[in-house]
């Protein structure tokens, strides 16, 4: 495929892998991605011909709209929400993927309430008949009129007019405000928040409005005005800090955000935020801790949304059937493409943190690049090992390596250690949530336990079967990074919690806090007693071999480190003897091979 026909020098494609986008080079994806929306609009119009003769009434409202005001026109159909719809309305009238309790003839009619956003907005004169959905009109860009109870699918009436707009069915009518972000009498305005730094701007919608927002649950509730002012107050701090951290980055986030969709907190996780391939220029998110994660979720966020648009545009891989691989981000195993996206978002957070870490004496900072920069340097070396990659692929992968490369290596050895630790940490979790090695393999071991057998043991005869974690059992935070977060941001605090003057905080473990201490010989000690009652938990199996390898014990760190899945699986069969002599009597009895991650 030439990139030229797409509007993409070689310049700008490399550009886009090396994370150094121009906003020119960006705004081409954005047009692909407006160019989507008109051939879906133009897919819809085919489709429902015979069944919903009205779409070509409501497209031909926008192309009249269009000649007078294209720019009203881009807004509304370059909305999230508006792809969103799209996306989903094609899919209900070819599968039943995303079938729900809404009429397929409501889902279609969207399209009235999308052209009469148009219109308001270009204060174009029309009457539009749009089907209520649960009893609202929810017009893109604009607001929710509230009209029936949830169970109406009626039609109602929107009548645009130089004095104004008006929505009715039988005797309720809803006015539109003049300035629609704001609420009235049965009308709820999309509100927007806003933020300038050093003469830049980024300026995005709270959309807690959308029916079609539903890409991850559970979503949050309607935001109080102090909830909106927490969200806007995050912003403005967190704009602030990203244009003086990163303003190539703040550039192409300014350029790409459109919509912010909260998300209510989720127990499991202490943080949360997705992008949808259908709601282009839309994030999903909790609300952030801080600036700072509020910042990275930004960028992160940002190079998913790059990403997307590419390979809609250029097929960087083929498909890779029912192949799952490991990805230093995620809990449970990942197709190609899933290491792609997260080789790529993470090449964009850890490019700011080494600004960041360049631009201060910042220690977390420093340890946040560091570590980063380690997870992408296993995810690139798992792309390039693949067979699945095209042309285009391997050069865009090649791009994204030549990038990590260049990045400096700071003289920190210890943060080194612990960043690298960090890496290998999660490594180890996932083996342990993963792979499940072969029963009568296991038990051959046990045998040779119980009857003193000095023969060597041949490990890598003992296979993993891989079956995937269930999200209900993603670890979520680690208490070790959170022991580390407290250790770098407040040495005194962290201290404190070591002496036991302070509370530690509820993710991590006594074993965890002596761990981050360096306290390796305690560590253990602690790990090995909470294995006593939780023999199977990961999180404490992992650091029980992160605090083995560190506190010198080569034979037990040896087969901890690279195959803990084995040593938990014969503890479970050797429950006489604890983690560490089990492991030390694998270390002595086998050559150990460190499988690639």
């Amino acid at each position: 495929m030439k990139l030229t026909s797409l509007g993409l020098s070689g310049a700008d494609f490399d550009s886009l892998a090396a994370g150094a986008a121009r906003p020119e080079t960006y705004r081409l994806l954005r047009n692909g991605q407006l160019t989507k929306r008109f051939l879906q609009l133009r897919a819809l119009a085919d489709d429902t011909a015979v069944a919903h003769p009205e779409v070509r009434q409501h497209i031909a409202l926008l192309t009249a709209v269009q000649r007078t005001d294209a720019t009203a026109v881009t807004m509304v159909l370059g909305h999230p929400q508006v792809g969103a719809w799209l996306s989903h309305c094609l899919r209900r009238l070819h599968t039943t993927t995303d079938a729900d309790d809404v009429p397929l003839g409501v889902v279609v009619g969207q399209i009235a309430a999308v052209a009469a956003a148009a219109a308001i907005r270009a204060g174009h004169p029309a009457e539009v008949t749009v089907p209520l959905r649960r009893g609202e009109v929810m017009l893109p860009t604009l607001g929710v009129a509230h009209l029936a109870d949830e169970n109406a699918f009626d039609p109602a009436t929107i009548r645009i007019e130089p004095a104004g707009t008006v929505v009715r069915m039988g005797d309720r009518t809803v006015a539109i405000p003049p300035d629609p972000s704001g609420d009235a009498p049965g009308w709820r305005g999309l509100r927007r928040l806003h933020a300038s730094a050093d003469g830049r701007t980024i300026v995005a919608d709270l959309d807690d409005l959308s029916p079609h927002r539903d890409t991850l649950e559970p979503l949050a509730v309607r935001a109080s005005t102090a909830e909106l002012a927490r969200w806007q107050d995050l912003l403005e701090r967190s704009w602030a800090l990203l244009v003086s951290s990163h303003p190539r980055h703040a550039g192409l986030a300014g350029e790409s955000l459109r919509s912010l969709i909260p998300l209510a907190d989720l127990p499991a996780l202490a943080s949360a935020s997705i992008t949808s391939n259908d709601a282009f220029g839309a994030v999903f998110l909790t609300r952030p801790a801080d600036e700072e994660k509020f910042a990275t979720t930004l960028v992160h966020e940002l190079f998913h949304s790059m990403l997307n648009a590419v390979l809609e545009l250029i097929p960087l891989h083929r498909a890779s059937g029912n192949e799952l691989l490991y990805s230093p981000w995620r809990d449970d195993p990942r197709p190609l493409v899933g290491i792609l996206h997260g080789a790529y978002s993470f090449m964009g957070v850890g490019d700011f943190w080494r600004r960041r870490q360049e631009n201060g004496d910042d220690r977390e900072s420093r340890f946040e690049f560091l570590r980063t920069r380690g997870e992408v340097e296993v995810a690139l070396h798992t792309l390039t090992q693949s067979d699945l990659l095209t042309d285009e692929g391997v050069r865009f992968v090649r791009a994204m390596s030549a990038k990590v490369a260049s990045w400096p290596n700071p003289d920190l050895p210890d943060d080194a250690t612990s960043a690298a630790d960090d890496v290998t940490d999660h490594w180890l979790r996932w083996r342990l949530l993963n792979l499940h090695p072969d029963a009568a393999e296991i038990d051959a071991l046990a045998a040779a336990w119980h009857h003193a057998d000095d023969r060597r043991l041949d490990l890598d005869a003992v296979g993993d079967t891989i079956r995937p974690v269930a999200r209900t059992q993603f670890s979520g935070e680690r208490g070790r990074v959170r022991a580390r977060q407290i250790q770098l941001r407040d040495p005194a605090l962290f201290r404190r919690i070591v002496d036991g003057r302070a509370e530690r905080p509820a993710e991590a473990t006594p074993a965890d806090i002596a761990y981050v201490a360096g306290d390796w010989a305690v560590a253990i000690d602690r790990y090995e007693r909470q294995l006593v009652e939780h023999p199977d938990r990961a999180e404490q199996w992992a650091g029980l071999a992160l605090a083995c390898r560190r506190n010198g014990d080569e034979d037990g760190a040896r087969v901890l480190t690279s195959r803990p899945e084995v040593v938990r699986a014969l503890h479970r069969a050797v429950r006489s003897a604890g983690p560490v002599e089990l492991a030390r009597w694998l270390g002595v009895r086998s050559a150990v091979r460190v499988p690639a991650r």
